[in-house]
């Protein structure tokens, strides 16, 4: 199974099994690195298949989804995380929540 996550506003949630070595940068769900230091979120989905993870890596990427420290791309991901799946929309380089419609807005 895929699984595949956001990042969540300013929340950096470590990529599950991770080893950063000296002076190479962290790696974060959902970002990337842009010198001096800076890690915005990626308008694509940080995507892993689970049949390619250890099965304790596989648990930290459903614990960070439950925990909200990323946003759950699809539903299928949410299902898995056992988390309302959310809409989003990426504006200014930030995942947020999309609004909700109005009743009148949805009557039309």
């Amino acid at each position: 199974m895929k699984l595949r996550f956001y990042a969540r506003e300013d929340a950096l949630a470590t990529v599950p099994g991770f080893r950063a070595g000296i002076g190479q940068a962290m790696s974060y769900i959902g970002r990337k690195y842009e010198p001096p230091g800076r890690y915005p979120a990626t308008k694509e989905a940080h995507e892993v298949d689970t049949d390619a993870v250890s099965v304790s890596d596989h648990h930290r990427y459903l614990d960070h989804g439950r925990r909200g420290h990323v946003w759950c791309a699809d539903a299928a991901t949410a299902t898995e995380c056992n988390v309302d799946f959310v809409e989003l929309t990426f504006k200014d380089g930030v995942w947020l929540k999309a609004p909700t419609k109005t009743l009148k807005e949805t009557s039309k």
